[in-house]
């Protein structure tokens, strides 16, 4: 049967195969990582979450500071500005509510004290300058 089917006609058949082999390898793939990436957020949420409270901190203040530099744009429209300031509130409750899980965790003395270094002079959310 396969003799009277062209070169070109096995070459196709061969591509749709290999295609269809790497779509399956491939979703496979993805299907994996998207259960290892649950995983990975149970483990670290039940098992270290001092590391996820600082990964949003850290999560909040990036996209604050990227909407900083939005706004330094004298190009931006007043839409862009306006999604730069959404974005900074956006942030700034990414970093207070990271800050509050941070600070229900058990910490040691000393690590509270290097943690309350942090803090401007009138406390979190002063608006006294450093």
């Amino acid at each position: 049967m396969l003799s009277r089917v062209t070169i070109g006609q096995k070459l196709v058949f061969s591509y749709a195969v290999a295609l269809a082999a790497a779509a399956a390898i491939g979703a496979a793939a993805w299907l994996g990582l998207q259960r290892l990436q649950g995983a990975t957020d149970v483990i670290l949420s039940q098992y270290a979450p001092s590391n996820v409270a600082l990964l949003r901190f850290e999560n909040g203040t990036l996209a604050i500071g990227a909407a900083l530099e939005r706004l330094a744009n004298r190009q931006a429209t007043d839409e862009e500005r306006a999604r730069a300031y959404a974005d900074i509130d956006d942030g700034a409750r990414l970093v207070a509510d990271a800050r509050e899980a941070w600070e229900a965790l058990p910490h040691t003395d000393s690590g509270w004290r290097e943690w309350k270094a942090m803090d401007p002079p009138g406390g979190p959310g002063s608006t006294t300058s450093w």
